[in-house]
């Protein structure tokens, strides 16, 4: 048996027919950039392509990248890579006219996971707000505020210089409540975004307006959260869990501890909020505690909630292997 298009006795060439040479995968003109607080050579007039030369904030290369810093080359472009190596002690706003698909991954010490930490300074305002296409945020602890989301996904309207936040990812990211904190991630309505293997611990309504790890809400009275992918994450010993209405939306693989170690959920996951969400996919996930409504639970009349693994058999909507065939009622 050969390869197709490969002649018997004759090495195979992966490439362009007629050129004998063979595809590769080059580094091109992506640029890779440093951000350290804690450096101490960290300093915003750095070109910060240098680990040993940093820049000292990250809205310093987000505005390079927006056209709005003082120093303008180098500047993040798409595609483009930013490492952080120190603890982010400021709010973040990435604007629309930001360079879109830049990846900024949080580098810790060996073998330490969620680091560095991703602090921010007012607790009124979001540590990160996402406002352009295509941004990564990946393996921070982001502690959170008292009256503001560690993460706001902005969807403020559809003309040129409103606010978007699609195709977001945030992934491999823990967010500590830290039993005073409000939110997690608040989502505008931004599409196609990707929300995977975090963790969200001990968020306690005891805070002022109740806690809740991910929430939406109306950013401008645009449509609510479309084609998202919540995968991969676990929600831990809080007093809620998701209230996150949505369209067309897969929710899948995540973890829902109902009952915690020090507290209880009250809403577990809701993918409609008694008037609006609908027409998505929620399943393999782990659904503890009384899978109905009363107990937590809430989905679209459209939804799709079967597969996933309940303990509450004793309801119409869970098959006798624990498995769920119906939406929660």
């Amino acid at each position: 048996m050969t390869t197709l298009g490969q002649l018997p006795g004759q090495e195979f060439i992966w490439g362009i027919p007629g050129t004998q040479i063979e595809a590769t995968i080059a580094q091109g003109n992506q640029q890779i950039f440093y951000v350290n607080p804690d450096h101490t050579a960290a300093n915003d007039d750095n070109y910060g392509t240098d680990p040993d030369a940093p820049v000292a904030t990250l809205q310093e290369l987000v505005n390079r990248s927006a056209g709005t810093a003082t120093i303008v080359a180098p500047a993040p472009a798409k595609f483009d890579i930013i490492y952080v190596g120190g603890n982010i002690r400021e709010d973040v706003v990435i604007p629309r006219a930001a360079a879109q698909y830049i990846q900024v991954i949080g580098v810790g010490y060996p073998g330490t996971p969620y680091q560095p930490a991703w602090i921010g300074s007012n607790a009124a305002t979001a540590s990160l707000e996402v406002g352009t296409w295509g941004w990564r945020f990946s393996n921070f602890k982001f502690s959170a505020k008292t009256a503001a989301p560690c993460v706001y996904l902005r969807y403020a309207g559809v003309g040129a210089t409103d606010a978007v936040a699609h195709v977001t990812t945030i992934d491999h990211c823990l967010f500590d409540g830290g039993t005073t904190g409000r939110y997690g991630i608040v989502s505008g309505g931004a599409f196609d975004v990707w929300i995977t293997d975090n963790i969200f611990q001990t968020y306690h309504n005891a805070v002022a307006g109740g806690a809740i790890p991910i929430s939406t809400t109306a950013d401008g009275g645009i449509a609510l959260p479309y084609r998202n992918r919540i995968l991969r994450n676990q929600f831990i010993d809080s007093d809620n869990g998701m209230s996150f209405p949505c369209n067309g939306s897969l929710i899948m693989d995540n973890i829902f501890q109902q009952d915690g170690f020090a507290y209880d959920m009250t809403i577990v996951l809701h993918t409609n909020d008694g008037a609006a969400g609908d027409n998505n996919i929620v399943t393999r996930n782990l659904l503890s505690g009384d899978y109905s409504i009363v107990g937590g639970y809430r989905g679209g009349a459209a939804d799709v909630w079967s597969g996933n693994f309940a303990a509450d058999v004793a309801e119409a909507e869970v098959g006798d292997n624990g498995l769920t065939i119906l939406p929660p009622a």
